[in-house]
């Protein structure tokens, strides 16, 4: 028997030993905390610079778009912008025609995009590990191509990739919602991400999202139909870039680039992240069994052919493969830590490879690049 005397020495001895384990790990939790902001802060620092911010090219036509919307008449081959409705419909909101207004709206919107997605990782995988996967984003082709291209309509239809993360969490019901808004902003491109993300997520072991496909398709193509309706209601002029595929002259100039750049292309919409998807697939593909290997060689054909068609090379590869790319990062993020990310060769490559972005014919001049 333990008298209350002796109860009471026993449990100051433990209290007193956990304070002491407290004590003495807490130099070590200071500096990790320490390394984590200053290396959050420094790649969010490196990846601007690096990829230094800059406008659109046919920037007045984006505007003029985007005031005009929806019942705006344009040829044909830019009658897609009418499509794309989130960003004019904030211009619009905003009351005050300025091309610099046009700028600052969509930066915002990538602010508030990125800040979400910051959010996603936090309650998915704690402070540290979350800064990790924030940072192998940051370092992405899509910061470059975001950055690059500031006032197209690709920053409104990441930010609804990101909501779309979020519902990914939930019910059925939430993802359709989701999906209507992702649908309605930019039906093609997030149907194909969609579907790359069909193909490849059986290759993640552990996923912190919980699609439902069968919703999310049909969400999107729900707010097609509506962004289409509210077109014709409004007479707008009529056309998309599948038209493109009808005109040979159009298709030469897209497969002669394709074939041109090809290796620049395929490069651009990797760049740095060669090192961590080489050490991914050296380490999962022997373990793959066929079928997996053969969605994972489905979805790699299908985003290289999507961008073939679309002469926006690097911007339309990193779009689709969001989805993806933030999957990997969390599986990163899960594996290692600031410590040990610091001295690993993959992680050095990916901080020091320059962005690049493909164009039609050409390489657009990105910050270092």
């Amino acid at each position: 028997m333990i008298n209350g005397d002796e109860r009471h020495c026993v449990v100051t001895d433990v209290r007193s030993a956990a304070a002491l384990a407290r004590s003495d790990g807490a130099p070590d939790h200071r500096r990790r905390r320490l390394l984590t902001i200053l290396s959050g802060v420094g790649v969010l620092v490196w990846a601007v610079y690096r990829s230094f911010p800059d406008t659109v090219p046919h920037l007045p036509t984006f505007e003029r778009v985007s005031w005009g919307w929806p019942g705006l008449h344009v040829r044909e081959k830019t009658a897609y912008l009418l499509s794309e409705p989130l960003g004019p419909i904030s211009y619009r909101l905003i009351g005050y025609r300025s091309v610099h207004v046009y700028v600052a709206v969509h930066a915002v919107a990538l602010v508030l995009a990125a800040g979400l997605l910051y959010l996603w990782f936090v309650r998915a995988l704690g402070y540290e590990r979350a800064t990790i996967a924030a940072c192998v984003v940051l370092l992405a082709p899509i910061t470059a191509v975001e950055l690059s291209w500031l006032g197209i309509y690709d920053t409104f239809s990441l930010l609804t990739w990101v909501l779309l993360l979020f519902a990914m969490r939930g019910r059925p019901a939430l993802q359709f919602a989701a999906a209507v808004a992702a649908g309605f902003q930019d039906f093609e491109q997030i149907v194909v991400a969609l579907t790359l993300l069909w193909l490849v997520l059986p290759a993640f072991r552990r996923s912190p999202v919980r699609p439902t496909f069968a919703a999310l398709f049909a969400g999107c193509a729900v707010g097609k139909v509506v962004v289409a309706a509210w077109l014709v209601a409004a007479h707008a002029s009529s056309g998309s870039r599948w038209s493109w595929l009808t005109n040979a002259t159009k298709m030469s100039h897209m497969l002669g680039a394709d074939g041109a750049l090809a290796p620049y292309i395929l490069w651009s919409g990797v760049a740095g992240l060669i090192g961590f998807l080489v050490q991914a697939l050296r380490h999962s593909w022997p373990g793959w069994g066929s079928r997996l290997r053969l969605r994972v060689g489905g979805a790699a054909v299908l985003w290289i052919v999507v961008q073939a068609v679309t002469d926006d090379h690097t911007r339309v590869l990193a779009l689709t493969a969001f989805p993806v790319l933030v999957l990997g990062a969390v599986t990163v993020a899960e594996r290692t830590t600031f410590v040990a990310l610091w001295r690993q060769p993959a992680w050095w490559l990916l901080v020091l490879t320059p962005p690049m972005v493909v164009w039609g014919h050409r390489l657009v001049v990105v910050g270092l690049a």
